[in-house]
């Protein structure tokens, strides 16, 4: 399930069954009118990819874009949206973003940082086995794994 294109009445049948958050993180880069949105288009296909596996149990939330600016304000408000979520009912945090971004994330209880590799322009396969890594890493917390052993396990 998407955030984005929920009614109301969607969540009030589904809430019971959603224990896990997904949010995806990016940087956007704009130079004069270009806009680079590579890393953009690559962590939401990986975090879209895993919310339609997982559908049912998994929310996805709306990106933070991150402009690459400031890193401490940056990292400031990426810590406390994520304080705000680890306060909720829900069960587990994951956090996709690029891997240069996944020390921005102060390491808190729920919250699973899943870190992908920084490529310009990767592949179809590439962005699959994210997926299927990810996925994985997810499924593993569900049932009980440990995150480290979760993230051993995607593999």
């Amino acid at each position: 399930m998407r955030l984005s294109t929920m009614r109301r009445e969607e969540w009030a049948k589904v809430a019971p069954y959603i224990d896990t958050l997904c949010l995806p993180v990016y940087r956007i880069a704009f130079s004069e009118k270009q806009i680079q949105l590579e890393e953009k288009r690559v962590v939401e296909e990986v975090a879209g990819r895993v919310e339609r596996a997982l559908t049912g149990r998994l929310l996805l939330l709306p990106a933070i874009a991150h402009e690459g600016g400031d890193r401490e304000a940056f990292r400031a408000y990426v810590n406390s949206v994520l304080a705000e979520l680890t306060r909720s009912a829900f069960h587990h945090l994951v956090v996709v973003l690029p891997e240069d971004l996944a020390d921005a994330v102060e390491e808190r209880g729920k919250v699973t940082v899943h870190p992908l590799p920084s490529r310009e322009a990767p592949a179809e396969e590439a962005i699959e086995e994210w997926a299927e890594s990810l996925q994985a890493r997810v499924v593993g917390l569900w049932q009980g794994m440990s995150d480290e052993i979760a993230a051993n396990e995607e593999g």
